[in-house]
């Protein structure tokens, strides 16, 4: 099962079992590409996002509301995650420590 996965900027597809890093503050949209009727939505971590379904069940619109590491689910009527991603929330500070800089740009 995939996911697709849409920011305001980008849009995405993801295999089930996959990590997606998010900047705190952001909010995405997952949207299963070949689910099934009958699945719930779930996560493992309620205070590190904000998920709202969808009346149809097939997406969630998701908002990071604190740093940490989260699952959002998919489940079928036994309770069996059928569907999951890992969402890896970061803040702005711990992307500047990583200390990377650009490069000057290159005329063409």
């Amino acid at each position: 099962m995939r996911a697709k996965i849409t920011f305001d900027f980008v849009e995405f597809m993801q295999d089930s079992g996959d990590t997606v890093r998010v900047a705190l503050g952001q909010s995405f949209g997952m949207t299963i590409t070949d689910g099934q009727p009958n699945l719930m939505w779930a996560t493992t971590k309620d205070q590190i996002l904000n998920v709202v379904e969808s009346a149809d069940s097939m997406s969630v619109s998701v908002s990071t509301l604190t740093k940490g590491t989260s699952k959002v689910m998919l489940l079928n009527s036994n309770l069996s995650s059928t569907f999951f991603l890992n969402i890896e929330v970061y803040d702005s500070g711990e992307a500047v420590s990583l200390g990377a800089t650009a490069s000057a740009p290159m005329p063409k």
